[in-house]
């Protein structure tokens, strides 16, 4: 088991998505560029949230960036 960086992606309090990460700092980049976008889905908007938090993962069942 070995630490990483969960990106976490809500798209309006629903889950979207999840990448892990090495780096703390490449989290943040990608979260800074993702988060509070508003997306118009079928002339709805809707907002985008995305989190990084600290996880215990296996490297052998989840992908590492």
């Amino acid at each position: 088991m070995i630490k990483a960086f969960a990106l976490v992606c809500y798209l309006q309090g629903a889950f979207s998505g999840i990448i892990h990460f090495q780096s703390k700092v490449t989290c943040l980049n990608f979260k800074n560029g993702l988060d509070n976008q508003d997306i118009n889905i079928n002339g709805e908007n809707k907002n985008y949230d995305c989190y990084c938090k600290i996880v215990t993962i296996d490297p052998k069942k989840v992908r590492v960036h």
